[in-house]
């Protein structure tokens, strides 16, 4: 779903529209745990891996994360919660991964 290319930048492999700026932050965050990320480095990687968002459309998205409890939000560094671990491990992935009754 997210990986490395060869010039170390990320890059999702599955189609842009098959994801919400949420979960895309989700994901971007869930690849770098243990790690926080700071502001900026979020916002550059969710513009080259996903798609160009506005710095304000970033920071809203962070805030609601982080009103759901998913998100933890440190002198402008970010990780995901252990309910943002959950999230993505048992809601977003799952989702996102094909099932094998779409491929027999």
């Amino acid at each position: 779903i997210l990986e490395t290319t060869p010039e170390g930048k990320l890059h999702f492999t599955i189609p842009f529209d098959r994801l919400s700026a949420k979960e895309a932050i989700g994901l971007i965050l869930y690849s770098a745990d243990p790690s926080p990320m700071e502001d900026a480095k979020l916002i550059e990687l969710l513009g080259t891996s996903w798609k160009a968002v506005k710095d304000n459309v970033v920071r809203a998205r962070v805030s609601e994360l982080r009103k759901e409890g998913k998100l933890i939000a440190e002198q402008g560094r970010y990780n995901l919660s252990g309910a943002g671990l959950q999230w993505i491990r048992h809601e977003v992935l799952p989702k996102l991964r094909p099932s094998a009754a779409t491929n027999p």
